[in-house]
């Protein structure tokens, strides 16, 4: 849990901010679980955190991963852009669509190939890119920076082979509901 501490080894779980704390001994969680429990926690923080920096200038959670991702890759086109965030190109297009209008992403024809579009960040894009950049990528950089690089590249590796198992991986069936259950 987020700001939590817990003891996987079955003793007494405390999370901050949390007035329901327990005496009683926690009982653990199945291991997919208790992954799941942590990526979790991770994605309320990250969802907390950018909901505060993109709210500050009006923009989207969206909009603000887009702004980040263009600011490290400047010249990026559409077609990787949707590649790194792993949505259909359908899905971004009214994203970019809103930057483009509000003044906060550039689109031109691409240098290399004139069929293509590449996307760049504008003054007003860049200053609210530095910013969010600050308040978010910064946290996220400390904590990693207090594990050993092996243990990012450790994690890096399983929340991908998480990510393209469940891509890939054939859902598990329904189970039909017992009618006689509530």
């Amino acid at each position: 849990m987020r700001g939590g501490r817990s003891d996987h080894g079955g003793g007494e779980r405390r999370v901050r901010g949390d007035a329901r704390r327990s005496s009683q001994p926690r009982r653990r969680l199945e291991p997919a679980l208790e992954v799941m429990e942590a990526l979790w926690a991770l994605d309320h923080a990250l969802q907390e955190r950018e909901r505060s920096a993109a709210g500050r200038f009006g923009i989207t959670r969206s909009q603000r991963v887009v702004l980040r991702i263009v600011g490290q890759r400047p010249g990026v086109s559409a077609g990787d852009l949707s590649r790194i965030l792993h949505v259909h190109p359908s899905t971004l297009t009214p994203v970019l669509h809103r930057l483009v209008e509000s003044g906060l992403l550039g689109r031109a024809p691409d240098p290399a190939d004139r069929r293509r579009a590449v996307l760049r960040l504008s003054r007003r894009g860049k200053r609210i890119d530095d910013i969010c950049a600050t308040r978010i990528d910064a946290v996220m950089s400390a904590a990693l920076s207090r594990l050993d690089r092996s243990d990012v590249a450790a994690m890096r590796h399983v929340l991908e082979a998480l990510a393209e198992a469940l891509a890939t991986e054939p859902s598990a069936p329904q189970a039909e509901p017992d009618a006689a259950s509530p």
